[in-house]
């Protein structure tokens, strides 16, 4: 789903460059070249973002669409234990979750993840998966 939506946005800057050759009459050249950096810069910024829930950890990698690294290193690694409380918020196309997180040090702290182009499948499976740490962290 990612991968799409940064194939778009890359279609939509190259429709917005040949209107922009052809058709500049019609719109002030700087409009149309706002909405061509804009586009860049979201296309640029657009991550992929990979939510792993095994062997005892919490990790979140963060790539762009078009990288093609074999390992992608981890924006974030945590055991289960640290996990306190998690908030997760359903958007149309990003889900957003917030982990509290207490240290080993008793020092509070909360991390959060955008994660966007997910199915409802994969929301399901995200918070039934967080849900079942925060039970653990509980008992």
């Amino acid at each position: 789903m990612t991968k799409f939506l940064a194939y778009s946005q890359l279609i939509l800057v190259c429709a917005l460059l040949i209107v922009i050759l052809y058709i500049n009459k019609l719109l002030p050249i700087s409009v149309l070249s706002f909405f061509v950096v804009l586009m860049i810069y979201s296309f640029i910024n657009t991550k992929t973002v990979t939510f792993e829930c095994s062997g005892g950890c919490v990790t979140v990698r963060k790539a762009h669409p078009f990288t093609y690294k074999k390992f992608i290193s981890p924006e974030f690694e945590l055991p289960y234990t640290h996990v306190q409380h998690t908030i997760i918020t359903k958007n149309l196309c990003a889900t957003k979750v917030r982990l509290n997180i207490k240290s080993n040090k008793d020092k509070k702290y909360s991390v959060k993840v955008t994660l966007l182009g997910l199915s409802q499948t994969e929301k399901k499976k995200l918070s039934d998966a967080l849900k079942l740490i925060e039970n653990k962290n509980l008992a």
